[in-house]
């Protein structure tokens, strides 16, 4: 079954258009729906599963969609054990992929669909409800994806435009970056911090940026009992986590002064690679820890436009109030 084959192939044919560079057509918006809030410091978005309407969390940097067990259960969809299993930041495991009927988001939608099938509870949303699941790379990286934080809006936008620069937006700051597209999915890039240049992942998904634990002990000598440190819950029951202080985190133009990021300590690497030693079997990490990780501590004040096709990000700072897709001002 392919996933979301058909949904992108829908979206491609759509357009056809081919637009000359002097005489720009405004950009092709498929999809867009308001990004909501939460109080944990993640957004959700609403899609629709089996025609009903819900909320997923988004989440750049993760491979698979998925949906919670509960809600697969409740709705009585039919589930598939996967050949690949899926193991989460915390070394969770998952190897159930849940077939349903339809997916769709904003006027994007897809018939029979596998999501990978996760434990635990949605979070919750300003109107009492929960999330239920998560909105992964696997739909987004077939559009264009424009993330405007200054108006909570997602917009998906066609491949068939212009080859120029695609930030309809004005902004006297702009970084605009080259990034690679993992074989998992996500997106990355290099960003300074402190003056070291750290391969970073961007990810919508988590509420604070992270340092990986073993980067802050090699290249910046700090540790979870480094002086100014400051707890953040736990990872696990047995994994505390702790957040350090730095002076500033930059990419190109753009500069975040100090920054404060989680000291992440590489679980799910570490449980990969036992698993895959003793069972032989290929694991797929949810959220395999790089370098550091640009979380929504720092993005809920940018707007990027983040082109999959030629493997180009654009970080501007937010507008108050959010901006408009048109004609590009290039």
């Amino acid at each position: 079954m392919n996933r979301f084959g058909a949904l992108l192939l829908a979206a491609a044919l759509s357009v056809s258009a081919s637009y000359a560079a002097e005489d720009c057509a405004p950009l092709k918006v498929l999809a867009s729906v308001d990004m909501v809030p939460l109080k944990s410091g993640r957004i959700a978005v609403p899609v629709t599963v089996g025609g009903q309407p819900t909320y997923f969390i988004l989440a750049t940097a993760v491979p698979m969609s998925s949906i919670r067990e509960q809600i697969v259960a409740q709705n009585h969809y039919t589930s598939e054990h996967s050949a690949v299993k899926f193991v989460d930041l915390a070394g969770n495991t998952s190897d159930k992929l849940a077939v349903v009927p339809s997916f769709g988001l904003g006027r994007l939608s897809t018939g029979s669909t596998s999501l990978v099938m996760t434990e635990g509870n949605g979070l919750p949303l300003p109107d009492g409800s929960v999330t239920a699941g998560v909105l992964g790379a696997d739909f987004l990286r077939g559009y264009d994806v424009d993330l405007d934080f200054g108006g909570n809006k997602l917009n998906l936008i066609s491949r068939d435009r212009c080859d120029v620069d695609p930030v309809y937006w004005k902004s006297a700051t702009m970084a605009k970056l080259p990034m690679t597209v993992t074989d998992k999915n996500k997106i990355s890039f290099v960003m300074e911090l402190d003056g070291h240049r750290l391969d970073t992942v961007l990810n919508t998904g988590v509420p604070m940026s992270t340092l990986n634990l073993r980067v802050a002990r090699a290249v910046f000598d700090i540790d979870n009992d480094s002086p100014g440190n400051r707890p953040e819950g736990r990872l696990n029951k047995d994994t505390p986590l702790f957040s350090h202080r730095f002076q500033s985190l930059s990419a190109g133009d753009l500069k975040i002064e100090n920054p404060r990021l989680v000291l992440l300590p590489p679980l799910a690497d570490q449980k990969i690679r036992h698993l895959e030693f003793v069972t032989a079997v290929h694991f797929m990490p949810i959220n395999q820890q790089p370098d550091l990780v640009l979380g929504m501590a720092e993005l809920r004040h940018l707007h990027l436009y983040i082109d999959y096709h030629h493997q180009t990000l654009y970080m501007t700072p937010a507008t108050p109030g959010g901006d408009m897709p048109g004609k590009s001002p290039n």
